[in-house]
Order: C-alpha cells, then structure tokens, then sequence
C-alpha cells in the first residue's frame, strides 16, 4: 500500500494540483485534505504539504491566519512523531508563523518573518511587492541532513519559479543566522546559473538575508521554502522521491545525519511604546467605503480561537512629514489625495488629522473640518524597512512633484473598539496583528 500524501487546502491554496502530480509521481497516494475535514483523515497520513497560494487573500500578513487554525496543531502532533512537512511559498509562511520553522514542534513563537519583497540596487528602491521570475538555489550540506535532500547531490544546482509578494527571511535576533549555519538548516541559498552565491538583486530576488530560500527545523522533517519546486515534475521529483525515501524508511529523524544542534536564541520583544507624531508631520486615516473584508476575517480568526466581540475596525495610516505651512498644506492636500497615490476615492474615503483638527476629503467639496475621531484601544502596525511608504514618498516627490514632502511613513491601524484593555493584551500576544521580527506596533 502507497504511504498517503495529504495536502491541506486553505481557502485561497494554488498550485496543489501540481503537488499532487509530483506527490504521486514519486509514490505517494496524494490526497486533498479541506482545512477543516475531520482531522483523523489527516492523522492517517504518513506526510503533509502546505500548498502555495494567497489563504484569506494574505489578510492581516501571509500565512498569519492559517498559522492560527486549529489545523496546524495536527500537523505539529504529527510532525513530532517524525512525519515530514513540507510549506511551499505560503505555506512556508505558514510554518514560520507557527515557530515550527526554524524552531522546532515544540515552538509556537516565530524566530524569523517572511517579509514583503525588496529589490534594491545599492540604495536606490526598484521595486517591492509581488515578484513572478525564475531563480536558481542550491545547497552545500550533506544530503543526509534532511527529509528533502536524499535524493540530491551536494552544491546541485536547482532552478525554478518563484512567485510571492512576502518572500525575504527577516530576524531582528541578530545571532540566529549564525545558530542556522551552524545548526546546518538553511537548507537552499539563492545562486547564480554557475552555483555563486550573490548577496544582490536579482540573485538574490527578494532581498533574503542570508540569500535564505529554504530553511528546515533543527532535526529535518520540516521545511519551509519559498521556490515552487513542485510547479515541474521533473524539478521538484527528488525533493518529494527524498519524502518517499524517508517515509518508507520508517518516518525517523534516526535514518538522518545530524549535527551536535545549538539552541536557537530567542528573541526579546521590546515593552510596548506609545505613538507620538512628528512636529512637521500630518496624519491620513483612510478606510474602505464598503466593508472591510480584511478586519471582518481576522474578528472571524479571533472568534475562532475564543475572542468574542472584538469590534476590530482597521484604517491605513499615513504618517506625512512636510515643509508646508499648515495653510499651504490645506490648500495642497486636495491635489496630492486627487494623484491616487494614498488612496483610491472610488472605494475609500480618508480623515486628515493637521495641528490637533481633523478633515474629511470629498472628492466635490475637498476637505471639510468635522469633530476629531476618538479611538478606543487602538494600535499602529508598521513595517520595519517601510518600502510602501518609502516608494509613495519617491513618487510624489520626484514624479509628482510636491517636493515639500519630505517622509511618508504607512502602517495599518487597528482599533478595538470597546474591549477591555486585558483582553486586547491576550490578543495582541496571539501575533496576529504583527510579527516583531519585521514589524513595529505602537499604542495609539
């Protein structure tokens, strides 16, 4: 009998067809698995595969939600017992939200974050976001180091498709990536055609630390890697003929090769800080007109795991440091909210807050004062390395030309409205609104 395959499907999974074309093609009995069909189906399976794609439209941040259904506790018992998982693109997402990669089963904190893509060339911002190109990456460790690499050949070069928006390997605990090549787990490195490893766009295409493409647990049976290997048969067979091996060798780390492991250091979140403008600075808050999709689904995750009523109202915030008198910026604001650079008016509508008054635009009328907007128990969320608000800035300055706007920084307002301050404390420890290893949350 075919030891069973099971690729678990997310609304919004990709490319499990041609996991289960590669699945099978290595010996596998592959099946479908819905994220939330009875989980003694899944137990059944002898190894598992997160699929690529966008789950929940990526809302909140790639992978964030998936992380926290009760699905991927199965998955944790399972890998425990030996079994191999494997996360493709957002499903290595999903394993690194989950702190089973790099960390291990017994990890439920990330070490790391897949962060939104940066294509850079020395300082000058070419693009971030979503990238669709072909890579190449390689590994030097022994083949033996993992259920992945059996069936390869030391410094083999690998070449394939990648396609996602949130792919670089980013850590704020700066002895990790050294604890990673020591404990032999970063398993591929993007290369050039030739096999050298460039710290450069585009060898590097995402902006990876470490060129990191793929990393896998201390002991080997889970890895989570940003290529999509499986999109061709004949380039992802040995990864999955390496599961096939593993498996019906007994499903053990003992068949592996592993070296004395270090513990992997831990990183300390740094206490809550309280939001505070800039002197020259304004604020835009910008919701959608129709109903926020995004904040609905992470009320529905949140209900999911035992918050009821959270009310969670979500805005994007811009942050918009200028040279402008605050009259020249009334006058100016209108023409900058008309580019669509901030802001799409069809289907958003934006608060400006300038000295301690609030505006609302209209797109007949242009900015009109109303009362100041009182938040409850809200927190900003801000990318680290702000790319988006970096590129805005670029834009309405050097093609725009409002060259008296100096810095925009953009983060995502969450405000939970009439809750109590404990249980938004329990909430913000779930990490479902921030990864600290790529994101900064402030108290509003």
């Amino acid at each position: 009998m075919k030891p069973k395959f099971a690729i678990i499907r997310f609304p919004g999974t990709n490319r499990q067809r041609e996991a289960l074309r590669t699945a099978n093609a290595a010996g596998f009995d592959a099946f479908y698995f819905r994220w939330n069909d009875d989980f003694e189906i899944l137990r059944e399976a002898s190894a598992y595969l997160l699929p690529g794609g966008f789950s929940y439209e990526d809302r909140s941040r790639s992978g964030i939600m998936c992380a926290l259904d009760p699905v991927m506790e199965v998955v944790r018992e399972e890998a425990g017992k030996g079994k191999p998982v494997l996360g493709i693109c957002n499903g290595a997402q999903m394993l690194i939200e989950s702190g089973m990669v790099p960390g291990g089963v017994k990890n439920k904190k990330p070490l790391m974050c897949l962060a939104r893509n940066v294509r850079k060339d020395e300082e000058k911002l070419l693009g971030t976001g979503f990238l669709n190109t072909w890579i190449s990456m390689k590994s030097d460790l022994n083949p033996k180091r993992s259920a992945f690499s059996l069936k390869f050949t030391k410094d083999e070069i690998v070449t394939c498709p990648i396609a996602h928006g949130e792919g670089r390997y980013t850590t704020l605990n700066e002895d990790l990536i050294k604890t990673l090549e020591a404990n032999q787990q970063i398993l591929f490195k993007y290369c050039d055609e030739k096999g050298e490893i460039i710290e450069k766009y585009p060898v590097n295409p995402n902006g990876a630390c470490d060129n990191i493409a793929a990393i896998i647990n201390p002991v080997g049976n889970i890895m989570a890697a940003m290529p999509h290997f499986e999109h061709f048969y004949q380039i992802g067979k040995p990864i999955f003929d390496s599961m096939f091996e593993y498996v019906i060798k007994g499903n053990s780390i003992k068949n592996l090769e592993i070296p004395n492991l270090k513990t992997l250091p831990e990183y300390k979140v740094p206490k809550l800080a309280k939001y505070k403008s800039g002197k020259r600075s304004f604020e835009m808050f910008v919701r959608l007109i129709i109903t926020d999709n995004e904040a609905d689904s992470v009320n529905s995750v949140l209900e999911n795991i035992g918050f009821q009523k959270t009310n969670l109202e979500r805005f994007i915030h811009f942050e918009i440091e200028h040279d402008y008198t605050n009259e020249e910026l009334l006058e100016k604001l209108p023409a900058v909210i008309r580019t669509g650079e901030l802001l799409n008016t069809n289907k958003e509508v934006c608060e400006v807050k300038i000295a301690n008054k609030t505006y609302k635009y209209f797109n007949d009328k242009g900015l009109i004062e109303e009362k100041n907007r009182k938040f409850d128990n809200a927190f900003l969320v801000r990318e680290t390395d702000d790319y988006i608000g970096m590129g805005k800035c670029q834009n309405l300055k050097n093609k725009l030309s409002f060259m008296m706007i100096n810095v925009i920084k953009r983060g995502v307002l969450w405000d939970f409205r009439a809750l109590k301050k404990e249980k938004v404390e329990e909430i913000l420890n779930t990490r479902i609104l921030h990864n600290p290893h790529a994101q900064l949350i402030l108290e509003y």
